[in-house]
């Protein structure tokens, strides 16, 4: 969806519907084959569309690779924005920390640290300085994957961020950090966070922080929030 989104061709959208076809029916394989008890032919089953996701995700980053295709992270409209840009001066520490919305953020956290403290009393006290690079690793590690997610989220909606006054100062929109740059910065900071989580906390953990992020991406920045209000319920 992202790819396809950056990239906009007929052959990565295509390919891009197919692979998320692909992988439902493959999650869907996947519970026929537990609730069957693994026959080999279902395994077979389930195996064959995993081959087929994997076939199509080559496909999407071909077409998204593809000579000629539009790069969305660095079209312009404004004819004067280079002059513009220059004015505003080199970015500093400060928009790269104001790509992740730290002040959204800070609620996360702390329901997530809270709910650390709810599930496991004491776990600080009880684990020494374990628990507390324990603690350490969620709180940081969780806040790169959800400041990635705004990150990403930034750079799509820079064209109706511009619109309102609230977010018209942000970076991407301004394009003090380039679109292209706040994409690698969201990256390096989903890598990081995955890593952290599953080397300090468990590998379950990194994994619902990521899949956090991209259902932030998708199915809030991506598929409802050009299409109903109701997208802030998320």
């Amino acid at each position: 969806g992202l790819a396809s989104h950056l990239r906009p061709s007929e052959n990565s959208r295509r390919f891009a519907r197919w692979m998320a076809a692909a992988f439902f029916i493959e999650m869907g394989a996947g519970v026929l084959n537990y609730l069957l008890r693994a026959p080999v032919w279902m395994q077979l089953v389930h195996l064959l569309f995993a081959d087929g996701v994997w076939i199509l995700l080559v496909l999407v980053s071909a077409s998204a690779l593809a000579d000629n295709v539009l790069h969305v992270e660095t079209v312009v409209s404004d004819p004067e924005f280079e002059r513009k840009r220059e004015a505003l001066g080199a970015a500093t520490w400060k928009d790269s920390v104001a790509l992740t919305k730290p002040r959204v953020i800070s609620l996360l956290l702390f329901t997530k640290i809270a709910a650390m403290f709810i599930a496991a009393p004491g776990f600080v006290a009880s684990r020494g300085w374990r628990g507390v690079v324990l603690l350490l690793a969620v709180f940081v590690g969780g806040y790169m994957a959800a400041g990635a997610a705004n990150a990403i989220n930034m750079v799509i909606d820079r064209d109706i961020d511009g619109i309102m006054t609230r977010t018209s100062r942000r970076p991407t929109v301004t394009q003090k950090i380039p679109s292209a740059t706040a994409l690698w910065f969201a990256f390096l900071l989903a890598a990081g966070s995955f890593a952290m989580l599953w080397s300090a906390a468990t590998l379950l953990a990194a994994m619902l922080a990521l899949a956090g992020l991209v259902f932030y991406v998708i199915i809030y920045t991506m598929l409802l929030k050009r299409r109903t209000w109701h997208n802030i319920v998320i």
